[in-house]
């Protein structure tokens, strides 16, 4: 891949939030992207789930995805975010051409933790933490709200929710009626529980092994 193009896809992204470069076109794109190394092939993916985290996400992967055969490898730390984002990149992992490995630090939260459930290889390091809850939305101040815009908000929450738990179902082999009572409050995971829940494959300890089942 050429760098020159890499460097196009980054300068042009509105909102970013990956650093601009002044650098000579031939240096390692890799090295100025905190978030970003190209050269191992991994995303970090740390903090809020949010809209603008797209911008930048979605062409990084798509590149590494069609520039390589090697797994991908998204280290994820957040306490969640957006729903509708998190959806976005738990779907655009599954589609990916090469194996996607998700590896938790510290903690992921809420629809972090639904991303992690995307990825071909889920590795938690040993005290990081999972948790699982019913999704939520915040009303706009001083905007009145009518039963049905209400009725909507709920029906749209429910349809979530059922997405959701099918997600967690499917992907962990555990019934469906148990993931749903997961989501009825906050339920926390330590990584031995989470792998215990076949919410994830590995713990990585002292060193990580790698191993696609």
């Amino acid at each position: 891949m050429k760098k020159n193009k890499l460097k196009y896809v980054f300068e042009n992204t509105e909102d970013s939030q990956l650093p601009h470069s002044h650098e000579e076109e031939n240096k390692d794109f890799g090295s100025l992207l905190p978030t970003v190394d190209f050269e191992n092939r991994t995303i970090y993916l740390i903090g809020e789930i949010e809209e603008k985290m797209l911008t930048w996400l979605i062409p990084v992967f798509s590149m590494m995805d069609e520039s390589g055969k090697d797994p991908i490898i998204i280290r994820l730390s957040s306490h969640g975010g957006d729903i509708y984002v998190g959806m976005a990149i738990h779907d655009m992992i599954r589609h990916a051409k090469n194996n996607v490995i998700v590896e938790v630090f510290g903690y992921a939260f809420s629809i972090a933790a639904i991303i992690l459930q995307a990825a071909d290889l889920r590795v938690i390091t040993e005290n990081s933490e999972i948790m699982l809850h019913d999704g939520s939305i915040t009303l706009s101040e001083n905007i009145p709200i009518n039963s049905n815009t209400l009725n909507s908000h709920t029906q749209n929450l429910n349809s979530l929710k059922d997405k959701i738990c099918s997600i967690i179902s499917k992907r962990s082999k555990i019934p469906l009626n148990k993931t749903k009572s997961w989501l009825e409050g906050e339920t926390f995971f330590t990584a031995k529980e989470a792998y215990d829940n076949k919410l994830v494959d590995q713990v990585w300890r002292n060193s990580a092994v790698r191993r696609f089942k």
